[in-house]
């Protein structure tokens, strides 16, 4: 399809007879000889191969919205054929122009492998065959492709009657159809917005099919006392010589800041490229990148194709008229409500039905039995407070007991999607390293960003192994450590929690420490956790006084590590039980923060101790051998 926005320089009919022929040259040479006719697709439908291709070559057809006839429609998309035939040697490209019914039936058949249609024409088509976009189209005439499509209500220039749209009711209007997006569906809703109803409210509603050219010829010789057009064919059959602008008034205009063309409508997205259910998704991928190839120079009127976008404004237009996959939607407000959250309510009614009658059975039977109850009320509830005891006990070393196997189906299940995570970040590595910066400007961005999608990745994945060996009672892997490196990684780690918390952090690391023998995740882990408590106990002081003070140092034959915090700090009670398993003082904690940091370090043959700031808050400190003691 021809942009119709674009004013092509006027030509007399022999010279444009002349063009046409030497535009469509291309196209005659390249369909086979045959006996009966023209080349015909699966299904007799007339096709359009792009130049000479393979003997060998598989058949790619694209349906192509014949909206201006089929001549146009083939030399309209012809260069994107051509592209796609350079792009895909393997492959012989054909060009089928259709009409909204016949590409319908070619949809259903499978005669087809893509189509490139109208937005409102693609939305009925993904609801009813599944069809999906893989590309937008996309001119720089145009500011956004998600703003490059409307329609026009032209009628005669001495109609001095229409003015607006509302100026129509009463009067004779022509249409494409009724499933035609520019033709009419646009200009349908916007007479809604004004009060008019086309069925009931207009004289006579009229529709001339394909081509479209020809409801601007029944306008101009009074056929009808106004047409609906697409935007921007009234400019390009002006271009081309066809009419006469002084001809026609435009009913209802509006002006859309960057737009070209007369508008009565609002704009909404260009037509999508999209490919059917049964093709094949290795050859729709293929299909797309060499559409993104075909961007035109921003100074060019060329047609382009960009990334698929959001064709959420059109359903919402199909909502709005009830028409497409909303058609059975009811047109009453209320009853539209009602239908839309039926499930829900009918589930709320149902679970206040429950309750009601839940509450009446209370009442009855606490009536009948109070007085039964009130003299052994006292008797039971120190028995079930005992009991409850019991049983809170009983529940607690049994999660205790439980806490390895919960691990490792915890890792089986996290483990996979994490390599998942880690395969595609390696992938999109592997994909945009051999790209050009000049394709893909934020290759440098993309790389780095895709760097760090698998290192974290890859780090989650062994916090997880780590937890389970642990809970498991394996013998953890272990090597030589830099202490100052694993601060660094859990500052890394938690530097946007410290940003949004406003927290300020103080390192005073030693030089020239000697490494320790131990597993750097696990290390890391302690580190994040005593960062997190310090983050969370000064969450009341005001941004000014908030800080984390972390140092290293040598203390003999160790590595002291110490995190200090301003924060509320621990009673003494509170610090005594502070390694236990299942103890804590937060509402949502689980307890089990600092007792499995405690017990990490105690597998590295450190300590971890608790002390109270002198100037208030809290003094975490870890004490880890040297590597030399250690392997002594």
């Amino acid at each position: 399809m021809l942009r119709c926005c674009r004013l092509h320089a006027r030509e007399e009919p022999p010279l444009r007879a002349l063009t046409l022929a030497i535009a469509l040259l291309p196209l005659l040479c390249a369909l086979p000889p045959a006996a009966g006719g023209p080349d015909t697709g699966a299904g007799g439908l007339p096709t359009a191969a792009a130049p000479t291709t393979p003997a060998n070559a598989q058949p790619l057809r694209i349906g192509v919205l014949a909206w201006r006839g089929s001549e146009r429609a083939l030399s309209s998309w012809m260069p994107t054929a051509e592209h796609l035939r350079e792009r895909l040697p393997d492959h012989a490209i054909r060009l089928v122009p259709l009409g909204l019914e016949e590409m319908e039936t070619a949809v259903a058949s499978g005669e087809l492998d893509f189509l490139i249609t109208n937005p409102g024409h693609y939305v009925h088509l993904e609801n009813t065959h599944g069809v999906g976009r893989i590309a937008t189209l996309e001119t720089h005439t145009l500011q956004t492709p998600s703003q490059a499509l409307g329609s026009v209500v032209i009628a005669r220039a001495d109609r001095d009657d229409l003015q607006a749209l509302s100026d129509l009711a009463g009067q004779r209007l022509l249409a494409v159809s009724p499933e035609a997006f520019g033709g009419f569906q646009i200009i349908q809703d916007e007479l809604r917005r004004v009060g008019i109803q086309p069925r009931r409210d207009l004289q006579e509603l009229r529709y001339t099919g394909f081509p479209m050219d020809q409801i601007v010829d029944q306008v101009r010789v009074g056929a009808a006392d106004a047409g609906i057009i697409r935007s921007c064919l009234l400019e390009s059959l002006v271009a081309e010589g066809l009419v006469e602008p002084e001809q026609f008034r435009v009913v209802g205009e509006r002006a859309e800041p960057g737009f070209p063309c007369r508008l009565s409508s609002r704009l909404y997205p260009d037509w999508p490229f999209a490919r059917l259910a049964h093709t094949d998704r290795d050859l729709a991928r293929r299909v797309a990148i060499a559409l993104m190839e075909m961007a035109p120079p921003e100074d060019s009127e060329a047609l382009g194709w960009t990334v698929p976008l959001s064709y959420q404004p059109v359903n919402e237009l199909f909502e709005r008229l009830r028409i497409g996959p909303y058609a059975d939607f009811p047109e009453n407000p209320l009853a539209e409500l009602l239908y839309r959250y039926r499930w829900p309510l009918l589930a709320g009614l149902l679970v206040m039905l429950i309750g009601f009658g839940h509450h009446v059975r209370a009442e009855y039977l606490i009536r009948q039995r109070t007085q039964a109850l009130h003299e052994t009320m006292r008797q039971r509830e120190a028995a079930e407070e005992a009991a409850r005891h019991r049983q809170e006990e009983l529940a607690h070393v049994a999660r205790i007991s439980t806490m390895g196997e919960l691990a490792a189906g915890l890792a089986h299940e996290l483990n996979q999607p994490l390599a998942a995570i880690v395969n595609y970040a390696n992938g999109c590595r592997r994909y945009l390293e051999p790209m050009d910066e000049r394709q893909v400007p934020q290759k440098a961005r993309l790389l780095e960003a895709t760097r760090h999608i698998a290192e974290h990745g890859g780090q989650a994945a062994e916090v997880i192994r780590n937890l389970r060996a642990f809970l498991r009672k394996e013998p953890g892997e272990f090597r030589p450590v830099d202490v100052n490196q694993i601060i660094d990684e859990a500052l890394g780690f938690m530097a946007v929690a410290l940003r949004r918390a406003e927290t300020r952090v103080e390192c005073r690391l030693g030089t020239g420490l000697p490494p320790v023998r131990g597993n750097s995740v696990q290390l890391v882990q302690v580190l994040l956790n005593l960062l997190s408590n310090a983050l969370e106990s000064q969450a009341e002081l005001p941004a000014t006084a908030r800080f984390i003070h972390l140092s290293s140092e040598r203390a003999g034959d160790r590595v002291r590590i110490t995190v200090a915090d301003p924060g509320e700090g621990m009673a003494d009670a509170v610090r005594a039980r502070a390694f236990e398993p299942f103890f804590t003082t937060k509402d949502r904690g689980m307890g089990l923060g600092l007792s499995l940091s405690h017990s990490l370090v105690q597998e590295h043959g450190g300590r971890l101790s608790l002390r109270p700031r002198k100037s208030g808050g809290t003094l975490a400190t870890i004490e880890l051998p040297l590597q030399e003691e250690t392997d002594a």
